[in-house]
């Protein structure tokens, strides 16, 4: 299903979107790249997939890491998002990364909440919000 989805270049001209600095984003387009931090996470984890693992993303933007995630199976995805534009993109009905990824589009947590999941759960996230 995952490959059904458009482009995220494709996703991301059709929104308009572009990166702000102020949220220090910079978005991941090259499925090639996400599909091999992942891959590498796994590896250096000794695991073939995310199999029955509950997992968070922080700042998921438009998606492109969370695809990467969604083919290695958690059992359950949560993406943490401040940015309503990715937000809209992420729950976008053509998107059908909602279907799959069962999320819930929060804002950001305070991070003594944030220690409190990196205990019980998996969290994955671009290195400023570690």
């Amino acid at each position: 299903m995952i490959n059904e989805l458009p482009s995220l270049r494709e996703t991301v001209e059709q929104y308009g979107l572009m990166a702000k600095k102020s949220l220090g984003q910079n978005f991941l387009l090259d499925m090639n790249i996400t599909d091999k931090i992942i891959r590498c996470s796994l590896e250096a984890q000794n695991k073939a997939d995310f199999q029955n693992e509950y997992l968070y993303e922080i700042g998921p933007g438009p998606g492109g890491l969370t695809r990467a995630i969604l083919k290695a199976n958690p059992q359950r995805l949560t993406v943490i998002e401040m940015d309503s534009r990715c937000i809209e993109i992420l729950s976008a009905k053509d998107c059908k990364l909602s279907r799959e990824m069962l999320c819930n589009m929060i804002l950001p947590l305070p991070k003594e909440r944030l220690k409190t999941l990196s205990a019980i759960c998996r969290i994955i996230s671009p290195c400023r919000y570690c």
